[in-house]
């Protein structure tokens, strides 16, 4: 690939991502063991209060401790949805593409030749969740690598699944570019599409805004 109709990021060197994604897991880790702590320091809290002996302490110390567990555990239950993380690097020219996906442990890259896919098309209304179906040879093919950089076997049975972040250079190309490149099914920026997301441009613009 050397004439691209689209790259983000547009450094040649991925090497930033992966040490923004790194970070981020790390994060994530981190503030998992404070939710796991807070809540375990809540329930030895109450097991204590079970015990013959603290059970003189007022009944509203009990009820306060039954709402800090609940609020602990619906608080992590939200945290664990809203902080699934993805990334995804994106370099595409006239005849093929590469998908670099990081997501959980490992990343994940889809090398893949138009002519080679079956089917491509949005998993949810949201634009947010894609799949590519695709006839694996020699040029179109997975690579999987864990976060330190080894090479994983890396399993290829022609289907490749991956979240897109709303608001991002990655929808951008996956909702404006990538059907010019090759058939997306059962996508159509019609009137109700262009009113939530609008042009192609004003999507651009809002992105460069930081919208």
């Amino acid at each position: 690939m050397e004439k691209y109709i689209f790259k983000y990021p547009a450094a040649d060197d991925l090497s930033g991502f992966d040490e923004a994604y790194v970070a981020a897991m790390d994060n994530k880790r981190r503030a998992a063991k404070k939710f796991i702590a807070l809540i375990g320091a809540a329930l030895t809290a109450f097991a204590l209060y079970c015990i013959p002996f603290f059970q003189k302490i007022d009944t509203l110390f009990l009820l306060m401790l039954v709402m800090i567990v609940l609020y602990l555990f619906f608080s992590a239950r939200q945290f664990v949805n809203k902080s699934e993380l993805n990334l995804l690097a994106i370099t595409a020219d006239e005849e093929d593409m590469e998908l670099t996906y990081y997501h959980g442990q490992s990343k994940k890259i889809l090398h893949i030749k138009y002519a080679d896919i079956r089917s491509a098309r949005f998993s949810d209304d949201n634009y947010t969740s894609f799949q590519i179906t695709f006839e694996p040879n020699e040029q179109s093919f997975v690579e999987e690598y864990d976060l330190k950089g080894n090479k994983l076997n890396a399993v290829c049975n022609g289907l490749f699944l991956f979240n897109i972040n709303e608001k991002s250079y990655e929808q951008y190309f996956f909702m404006y570019v990538a059907d010019k490149l090759f058939t997306i099914e059962k996508f159509d920026r019609n009137k109700k599409f262009l009113r939530k997301y609008g042009s192609s441009g004003e999507y651009l613009k809002r992105l460069e805004d930081g919208e």
